[in-house]
């Protein structure tokens, strides 16, 4: 009966609206939704059709299975998560432009067997992470790799590896980087020690709660089980469990000390990579490392290249923090699309909006130009305009493209204007200086503010970033209010903005300024500002410009 599942939170209600939780009972364990899996592939020897129910996503226009994967598991259908990763896209594209320079391309797979200088993996101590595969975006990832100092393709393995929301939850994290740093290590027992020596104490692998389950009498068989049912969160199998466990365990350690490991290990359980996952997982991302530290604009260049368009600013916020400039088109020294130019990254003509790589193309073939006035000029001439399919000549490139385009140049005196011109035409502004503000204070960022994921209510906060998104609207009492979206490396943080600090600090509230905001967290995890201010850059305040 649900009456016996409610708890006693509901008692009051079961009984004055008895109807109600008859109905609720009828509906209790059906399914009420379904989705797609982004990546679930069934793979079977004879047609799916002739087995079990499919239906057409006309969205997606994938063919996908009725059952869930249970269902497919227990049916005996091999099941594989096929994943892209645009990571692999960019290291391609790396690739790409170096064989169409006359460079050696990356031999990524003999990586693995090389050693490297320290200022590769320092790339990471940096907080330089933007590219780098599971580690690029996330305050979390980002203070792993700079408190663990990875040195080796196992301790990239161990960032990602952490870095999951069950040693999270079960701040395997903190109690590792304490390990690691010579901290004393506590282990909760003898056997838990010999299963976890190589991590500090803290389960990181799911082969180590495995090995800990086969030492206390579990075969290999009901060891992966148990893992198996915590991680995809089986209570009613967890419950009934529990007392086996407790039986075998207490055969080692006492009953308090193997509840405290069941604990920990079902909270470890809630998301967790195996070992083999990791060490592919740090394979690729000692890939994106040494691309960005041997090839850094190539590496940049490829980023923009193969990234969607809303993240091309976290490039170009890259670009500047490591002193490579990203500069916008210029006549006769842009190309049809980005490239490399010099010592910087020039955007091309046809990444600007409404110029397409016909455009570019022709003011590439056609040039060297003395100005754009000689473009119009002769893109009115016959012989200059493009011939249509139906035989009909016009020009490949109006007055209102090359007014576009020359809007780079005649903008270079008024820096607001300029910068808004930039992210209208370019969805980036190249002459922005809050990422470099933001590096100038990153010791002290690290040092003083919290990551956004860390924020865990009830609590106050610091953090820093740039103001990305500032929403004004009203309360349902009538009031003013904004929602202020802040981001940083990557990461982004809603902040609600009450009508008295909204009004108090007006200056404050405009997009691409760099602050650190004082926070409230509720225990819903709901945002609320407290005090903010602006950073400047640390140049200008030795002059005395502030």
């Amino acid at each position: 009966m649900i009456y016996d599942k409610c708890g006693d939170e509901l008692k009051t209600y079961k009984l004055t609206y008895p109807t109600l939780f008859e109905y609720a009972e009828a509906l209790y364990g059906h399914v009420f939704s379904y989705g797609v899996h982004a990546s679930g592939t069934i793979i079977s020897d004879s047609p799916l059709r002739d087995e079990c129910p499919l239906r057409w996503v006309a969205k997606d226009k994938k063919l996908v299975t009725q059952f869930d994967y249970r269902t497919v598991e227990s049916l005996g259908y091999m099941k594989v998560d096929l994943l892209g990763l645009r990571n692999l896209d960019t290291l391609m594209e790396v690739n790409n432009i170096l064989e169409r320079d006359g460079k050696d391309k990356i031999d990524f797979p003999s990586l693995i067997n090389q050693t490297f200088p320290d200022e590769m993996w320092e790339i990471a101590e940096k907080g330089w992470t933007v590219g780098l595969f599971q580690i690029e975006s996330g305050g979390t990832a980002k203070r792993l790799a700079k408190e663990i100092k990875p040195r080796s393709i196992e301790d990239l393995a161990i960032i990602t590896a952490v870095n999951r929301p069950g040693p999270l939850i079960a701040k395997a994290d903190k109690a590792y980087v304490s390990g690691r740093n010579g901290q004393p290590v506590h282990y909760i027992n003898d056997i838990v020690k010999e299963c976890t020596r190589e991590s500090f104490g803290q389960f990181i692998y799911q082969e180590q709660v495995i090995n800990f389950f086969t030492k206390i009498g579990y075969d290999l068989m009901e060891a992966d089980d148990v893992r198996s049912i915590m991680g995809k969160k089986k209570r009613e199998a967890m419950k009934a469990e529990l007392p086996r466990y407790m039986e075998r365990a207490q055969q080692y350690m006492d009953k308090d000390t193997a509840e405290a490991v069941w604990l920990n290990i079902e909270n470890f359980s809630k998301y967790a990579f195996n070992k083999a996952h990791s060490i592919g997982y740090g394979i690729i991302l000692l890939w994106t490392m040494y691309a960005k530290w041997k090839y850094p604009q190539e590496f940049i260049l490829a980023g923009l290249r193969t990234a969607d368009k809303t993240d091309g600013h976290r490039y170009v916020d890259e670009a500047q923090r490591m002193g490579i400039a990203v500069l916008p088109p210029e006549l006769n020294s842009s190309d049809t699309f980005a490239k490399i130019d010099g010592d910087a990254i020039r955007y091309g003509y046809s990444d600007v909006k409404g110029i397409g790589p016909a455009v570019g193309r022709w003011l590439v073939k056609n040039g060297p130009w003395k100005d754009w006035d000689e473009v119009l000029e002769k893109a009115q001439l016959d012989e200059y305009k493009a011939t249509l399919p139906n035989g009909m000549r016009r020009m490949a490139i109006n007055r209102g493209q090359i007014d576009t385009l020359r809007s780079f140049e005649e903008n270079d005196g008024d820096e607001a204007k300029k910068i808004q011109l930039e992210e209208n035409l370019l969805g980036v502004a190249l002459s922005d200086p809050a990422a470099r503000i933001l590096e100038d204070h990153a010791t002290d960022i690290a040092t003083d503010c919290t990551a956004y994921e860390d924020l865990k209510g009830p609590g106050s906060f610091t953090v820093a970033g740039v103001i990305k998104e500032v929403k004004k609207t009203k309360t349902r009492q009538g009031a003013e209010m904004a929602w202020v979206k802040i981001e940083q490396g990557g990461s982004e943080l809603d902040i609600a903005v009450w009508g008295t600090e909204l009004k108090r600090l007006n200056f404050i509230w405009s997009k691409r300024k760099a602050v650190v905001i004082q926070v409230k967290v509720t225990e819903d995890n709901f945002v609320s500002l407290v005090a903010a201010k602006v950073l400047y850059s640390k140049e200008v305040k030795q002059n005395g410009r502030v």
